[in-house]
């Protein structure tokens, strides 16, 4: 009681400012919760315990797109929220008031260059356009996949910023040479898949200081398990089927020498629970980054489940 004891005024205080949070949220739920993301954003704890939250009153999160993200969180469809440039390390706001001043782009010539072959931005550098390669920022552009400009990120990535000088070059002679130089490149580039989901999921850790899991998984699969009801491990409250994407595994012996693994997963908030796998057969094994459905249930020791309880997809 002594470390956090409430004397009258301080509890009166808390109360008139407990209301007015509750009127806002009541009235104004949309451009709160918003404002409640943007103070959260800087925290990595305190952003996941927001997102959980959030969520639970029925938002999703887009992932930061170059032609939709803002200064700050925004709506950018029904109940869907998308995090502000800002919220990624490497971009300033000097290089997003360029980039929101000569959006929209469509395809990489808008993205990079001038009509007359000179380089588009200043303030948008290297270091910015990686960030947000690296976080795959570039859906509405329609610019990855099979059959488009890049087969992967990875490719884009190697194309761009492994040769950002050589774009960048130009000549009174060959104004357009970085755009032709640019086109060569990507001629001889051969395909590449995508990075291995623990990469992206390190730069999403790194640049973002949060993890969308959902974002990791095809849509077909998230709507199977929303049409058989399997939660979030986020929303855990009982003996049940949830989701979780293992984010690091410790094989372990109890004191009668039977393994077992403490598992570290990660759902829809990117928030870490750990979780004791018991029965493990001897020899057996599970990858970290594997994406999980398993049987949970909660006791004082937390989280635990059984190895005869857990599907695993690879995707």
């Amino acid at each position: 009681f002594a470390g956090y004891g409430f004397n009258k005024s301080h509890a009166v205080a808390y109360a008139v400012n407990s209301y007015y949070c509750a009127w806002l949220m009541t009235y104004y739920e949309q451009e709160w919760v918003q404002a409640y993301l943007e103070a959260s954003s800087s925290n990595p704890k305190k952003l996941a315990k927001a997102l959980g939250e959030v969520k639970g009153l029925g938002y999703t999160i887009a992932p930061i797109d170059i032609n939709h993200a803002g200064k700050a969180w925004s709506l950018v469809g029904e109940k869907t929220l998308m995090p502000s440039f800002v919220s990624c390390k490497g971009l300033g706001i000097a290089a997003v008031d360029e980039i929101l001043e000569n959006r929209p782009y469509s395809k990489i010539e808008d993205l990079l260059w001038n009509e007359d072959g000179s380089w588009k931005h200043s303030k948008f550098n290297k270091r910015a356009l990686e960030s947000l390669i690296k976080i795959r920022a570039f859906s509405s552009m329609d610019l990855v996949g099979k059959d488009k400009t890049f087969s992967s990120y990875k490719q884009m990535h190697s194309v761009i910023i492994e040769n950002y000088d050589d774009l960048r070059h130009r000549l009174k002679r060959d104004p357009f040479k970085g755009m032709n130089s640019y086109r060569e490149i990507l001629l001889e580039s051969p395909d590449m898949d995508e990075w291995h989901r623990k990469e992206i999921m390190d730069y999403e850790n790194d640049l973002l200081g949060s993890i969308n899991v959902e974002a990791l998984v095809p849509a077909h699969v998230m709507e199977k398990l929303k049409e058989r009801s399997v939660r979030a491990l986020d929303e855990h409250d009982g003996l049940d089927l949830y989701w979780f994407m293992i984010s690091s595994v410790m094989p372990k012996l109890t004191k009668n020498k039977k393994p077992y693994f403490l598992i570290n997963a990660i759902s829809a908030s990117g928030k870490n629970h750990r979780m004791f796998c018991w029965g493990v057969p001897a020899g057996a094994s599970i990858d970290p980054y594997t994406f999980c459905v398993a049987e949970v249930d909660k006791n004082d020791f937390g989280m635990s489940t059984k190895w005869h309880r857990i599907k695993t997809f690879d995707f």
